[in-house]
């Protein structure tokens, strides 16, 4: 099965869109640390995005996936630095159970 991400993120952001109804505190507070937590510091917005990313693939989260390959190309990643970074994490992920 192929994923099209643009429209699984288009998708992901309506069901967060429900969310944020029905626990809108909740959501805001993730928002909030997630802002919070991806602000250029020691590390850049788009390394901390390469890292979510990784971190994405290796969990098999095609939500963290979609959101995060987004990001890091919004802030400056290549394709071609994304498609390095996946198929390093790929056949790691692949052999978890």
């Amino acid at each position: 099965m192929t994923t099209n991400y643009p429209e699984y993120r288009t998708h992901l952001q309506g069901l967060i869109g429900r969310l944020r109804g029905r626990i809108p505190g909740t959501m805001k507070g993730f928002g909030q640390l997630h802002q919070e937590s991806m602000k250029a510091g020691a590390l850049s917005e788009k390394q901390k995005e390469l890292m979510a990313l990784g971190i994405g693939i290796a969990s098999r989260c095609d939500g963290c996936i979609t959101f995060h390959t987004h990001e890091a190309l919004a802030h400056g990643a290549s394709a071609r630095r994304l498609g390095r970074r996946s198929a390093l994490r790929c056949p790691w992920a692949a052999a978890r159970p």
